[in-house]
């Protein structure tokens, strides 16, 4: 899906710190993603989402970013 042919498209980074696999943090990243792709949402997992969205360079926009 590409959010610049769709307007009513959400994209979404999803961030999340996996170096400690807690089960309440893979359920919770889980949970994001499931509900991306039920809302028909362009979801990107990025683990530096935090990084490109500060940057004016990388080009890329999010509407909404999960993190934890």
């Amino acid at each position: 899906m590409n959010a610049e042919a769709n307007p009513e498209l959400f994209r979404i980074a999803l961030k999340l710190d996996l170096e400690l696999p807690f089960r309440c943090n893979m359920e919770g990243f889980a949970g994001g993603q499931e509900y991306a792709a039920e809302s028909g949402w362009d979801c990107v997992i990025n683990p530096f989402a935090d990084r490109v969205i500060g940057s004016k360079r990388a080009g890329v926009t999010f509407d909404g970013v999960l993190a934890h």
